[in-house]
């Protein structure tokens, strides 16, 4: 029997999504979810007040040409970004972007017995502050130390001036005023614990010197006893390896007055792929491992670490990005960066195992707001970044090639991506630099940023009866550029159904007629359906943030 019509005179009915604080989730059936979340959203995140917003964009901040070839880590220090090169160049970048180099080849040689410098073909670099200064390490050669003047010279005994106990480490922290070096190449379970105060002094070194080598693999009861990482966290030294966390007790001290670490917590199935994944926000750490990201708490009455899985409602596709590469590869490419001023995590994926300068990223976002009860995932793209670092002013920056961007957040906004200052452009796209004529808001001559989300599949609760669209409610904030609302009916992918609306400033590029998405007027959107979607897709230069969407709509007969 065919299914019965919408009689005439139905009442209408309401039906607005107006809160997205879940934020992405795909580990349930996009069929079950709830309008908060979002089975597919890109480019875009959830406030606190359960809007999406556009992510901010990137401008180009420096260029290291001239000195080093691809960046393969960045630091801030005393006011200053600090950038390695796979060459073995060491440069510092000021407030205003010149480049400074601070170690090569003839300053190694100017020090005293003329070292040779850092090897070419770097893929690593760790830091760390120490007593003030920078300890910087990569794995192959004898780290160095960087002094509040941007003077490199290698990390020695104050005593004897000496480095030939210095570990060729990997990694370094700092902890409870002890310097700890770990991964060298001969030794990968083994934590070198400097003298308590020193930066260069370790096992070997004269008196006085309470320096320690501390075995953790003996601790280890699965997965590969190899170091991962390293991270203080209160008074604890975590120690990671592919599946098992450490919490080390430092500053111990037997009746012989030596060093006596020991291992207060353990705990299986909790990893880190990269030391460059371990990520410390004052009341816990968060990790990243092939499960996904977990954090680490200390429990309140026991004072023992307690391990959560935040990344659950996005496990399989952080699984599915991280699966394709090797250990090797993770430690490389793969990293995290905290955003302060957005309460953002975002850990960067290659989208691709063959990695370049311009190969783009899997960003997956972790928005979190304790206060606000916010904790939500999201994705970002084309943010095609190696390393990045985060000021004390809060300030992100991320490297690419031999480039530095500047990420910027709501304090100074930029929405374009790779945004080149002081250019404008005409409504064609035409860049000039003159200061006159039309600018696209906030874009200094970038690309827009592409973003989409969708929303669950819905019968609005009539789950066997028709129902009949009639008008498409929006409320959108900020300039918005241009984006096109999809809705799919019936379960099928295709679109029944789409509409273009643009920004009261910018002209529709679309050949459609301007429908201005920033008021409250109906837009007739008649469509028969079941069970339907919506989908958004678009680009902006400017700030953009979605309120709510909805329809009115009538209810027909039950379905037969």
């Amino acid at each position: 029997m065919r299914s019965k019509g919408i009689p005439q005179g139905r009442p209408l009915e309401t039906a607005i999504a107006k809160d997205f604080r879940g934020g992405w989730n795909t580990f349930d059936t996009a069929l079950n979810l709830s309008s908060r979340y979002l089975p597919e959203v890109t480019n875009l995140y959830p406030d606190t007040n359960g809007r999406l917003r556009l992510r901010f964009g990137t401008s180009l901040f420096s260029d290291t040409a001239a000195q080093l070839d691809d960046i393969i880590g960045v630091e801030y220090y005393a006011g200053a970004l600090v950038a390695v090169g796979a060459n073995g160049k060491i440069v510092t970048i000021n407030a205003s972007g010149t480049v400074t180099v601070r170690w090569n080849t003839a300053i190694a040689a100017a020090l005293p017995g003329a070292p040779a410098a850092w090897s070419t073909g770097l893929t690593f670099v760790s830091f760390t502050q120490f007593a003030g200064s920078l300890i910087i390490c990569n794995g192959v050669d004898k780290p160095v130390t960087m002094n509040e003047l941007y003077a490199v010279s290698y990390l020695q005994d104050a005593g004897t001036g000496s480095n030939a106990n210095v570990p060729r480490a990997k990694y370094c922290c700092t902890h409870n005023d002890y310097l700890i070096l770990a991964v060298t190449p001969t030794e990968d379970h083994t934590l070198h614990i400097g003298n308590k105060g020193s930066a260069g002094t370790f096992v070997g070194d004269p008196a006085p010197n309470d320096a320690v080598a501390f075995r953790c693999d003996t601790y280890i009861n699965i997965g590969t006893p190899t170091i991962t990482g390293l991270c203080s966290f209160r008074d604890k030294l975590i120690v990671s390896f592919n599946e098992v966390v450490l919490a080390v007790q430092l500053g111990t001290y037997n009746a012989s007055s030596e060093h006596v670490p020991s291992v207060a917590d353990t705990i299986d199935n909790l990893g880190a792929i990269s030391h460059r994944c371990i990520v410390p926000l004052g009341d816990d750490v968060m990790f990243m491992d092939v499960i996904g990201v977990a954090s680490v708490q200390r429990a309140l009455i026991t004072a023992t670490l307690s391990p959560t899985r935040e990344s659950t409602l996005i496990s399989r596709d952080m699984q599915v990005a991280l699966s394709k590469f090797s250990q090797t590869q993770l430690e490389r490419y793969v990293y995290a960066v905290h955003d302060r001023v957005a309460q953002q995590l975002l850990f960067f994926v290659p989208k691709s195992t063959t990695v370049t300068a311009t190969t783009d990223n899997d960003v997956f976002v972790y928005c979190f707001d304790k206060a606000q009860k916010l904790r939500a995932w999201t994705l970002y793209s084309n943010m095609p970044f190696r390393a990045g670092c985060r000021t004390t002013e809060g300030r992100v920056y991320l490297a690419s090639g031999t480039e530095v961007f500047r990420y910027h957040n709501q304090a100074e906004p930029v929405f374009a991506d790779n945004a080149i200052e002081d250019q404008q452009a005409w409504s064609d796209g035409t860049l000039f630099t003159d200061g006159t004529g039309w600018e696209e808001p906030g874009s200094l001559g970038g690309s827009p940023i592409s973003y989409s989300f969708t929303l669950p599949w819905t019968d609005l609760k009539h789950p066997a009866k028709m129902k009949q669209s009639k008008y498409l409610l929006q409320t959108v904030e900020g300039e918005s550029g241009e984006y096109t609302v999809f809705m799919d009916i019936d379960r099928y992918e295709t679109a029944s159904l789409q509409a273009t609306f643009t920004s009261t400033i910018e002209p529709s590029a679309s050949g459609l007629a301007e429908r201005p998405s920033n008021n409250d007027q109906l837009y007739a959107w008649p469509q028969r359906f079941h069970r339907m979607r919506i989908r958004v897709e678009g680009t902006a230069y400017a700030s953009t943030a979605f309120i709510s969407l909805g329809l009115l709509y009538q209810v027909g007969g039950i379905r037969r």
